[in-house]
């Protein structure tokens, strides 16, 4: 059956010529927003270019369930797959989407690839050979809880930080550090989400039912608190970013030192409860959503804050950044689903990729990545099935 799945190119068509499969260097995607700071920018990216990014095509799509993510890694895409009522994942061949391994393991909490391995959050957390699905390292639920799942596991290279979060009438969450060799806890911090950052100077990010949490994942201390700060985290090289509101003036862009100092704000927007935000991160810019004075897309210093660029873009979904060229994820009920691509120093228009009008998007984890030299989209295709759409050159 024929597939109702094409790319529009809303700009000057470029000639596409064919690249030799397995060509391109591999860059990864793997870990939940890129990496532990959760910063959503590829910067091993080199494949895809201002120059190229208008010649991607659709190379293929797989369903993929709501509950987890997809990670990318190697030259192959790892995705949650739906087996027998269970969230199982599945290895793919980047370039084709032809099933390379399926892994039977729970991976209802999320995945990562780290240098150890492939790791598999679930009711256990675990860690298997991503070649052969051989378990290296077990790690039941913490002592003395019961009936959680572990999310969204990443890594610096230095720890593996993962939550562990329970439903039950007593419910907890909270953060683990957790040695990945030997996959023994090495500490566990508070935290209201049981979802965290690495960001700069070794910070473990997250909030409490106070506010901000700023924790050392070398020593386990309590570095800073921040009351009153509840919003997502995210990083650079030298500051940690979260967009929150204060007071009931604006939710404002935050940026912190790793002493837990505040460095600078910029109002983005109009005060209300923030989950999660439009963002990412390079080592000299932090592009986010703004909705107020005026909805886009706003470039900002990274160490100052001072405004860079704007752009008026509706409707902003997801950001990610790669090889200087800024992905933008829109949509709109009854507008297609799109991708604005910018040149992250100036903010101009490349242009624009579209996917067809039978597909809608949707807010989940990791709906857009870069990496491998295409680009990964989450959406919700004809028959109201939700997929995983690959474009290539």
């Amino acid at each position: 059956m024929k597939r109702w799945l094409f790319c529009a190119i809303l700009s000057f068509l470029l000639p596409v010529h064919a690249s030799a499969a397995g060509s391109f260097p591999h860059s990864n995607w793997p870990s939940l927003d890129a990496d532990a700071a959760h910063s959503d920018s590829n910067l091993q990216e080199k494949t895809l270019t201002a120059a190229n990014v208008l010649r991607l095509k659709v190379k293929w799509a797989l369903p993929i369930p709501t509950q987890s993510y997809p990670v990318v890694s190697n030259g192959k895409v790892y995705l949650p797959i739906t087996a027998r009522h269970k969230i199982h994942a599945r290895a793919v061949d980047a370039l084709s989407g032809k099933t390379v391994h399926t892994f039977p393991q729970d991976a209802m909490g999320g995945l990562s690839v780290i240098s150890d391995g492939l790791v598999v959050a679930g009711h256990l957390l675990q860690l298997l050979d991503p070649l052969s699905g051989e378990k290296l390292q077990q790690m039941p639920a913490p002592l003395g809880l019961s009936g959680g799942t572990y999310l969204d596991p990443t890594s610096d290279t230095k720890v593996l930080l993962v939550g562990y979060a329970t439903t039950t009438r007593s419910s907890t969450s909270n953060l683990y550090t957790v040695d990945p060799t030997t996959g023994t806890i090495l500490h566990t911090f508070s935290s209201a989400t049981a979802q965290g950052t690495i960001g700069s100077h070794g910070r473990v990010l997250t909030v409490t039912r106070a506010g901000a949490a700023f924790y050392d994942e070398v020593s386990g201390r309590t570095v800073a608190q921040q009351a009153s700060v509840f919003g997502p985290w995210f990083a650079g090289s030298t500051l940690s970013y979260t967009v929150a509101s204060i007071g009931k003036k604006s939710v404002y862009l935050l940026a912190y030192d790793g002493t837990g100092q505040r460095v600078w704000k910029r109002a983005i927007g109009p005060p209300y409860a923030v989950d999660s935000w439009p963002h990412a991160v390079t080592p000299t810019q932090v592009f986010v959503e703004r909705v107020r004075p005026a909805v886009g897309v706003e470039s900002l210093d990274a160490l100052t804050g001072a405004i860079i660029w704007n752009r008026s873009i509706p409707n902003v979904q997801r950001m990610a950044e790669a090889n200087g060229v800024l992905y933008v994820l829109t949509y709109a009920l009854g507008e297609p689903v799109k991708v604005v691509a910018l040149k992250a120093a100036t903010g101009k228009v490349i242009g624009v990729i579209g996917l067809s009008s039978a597909y809608y998007a949707y807010p989940e984890q990791n709906d857009l990545m870069v990496a491998n030299g295409m680009l990964f989209i989450r959406a919700v295709g004809p028959n109201n099935v939700q997929e995983l759409v690959a474009l290539g050159l």
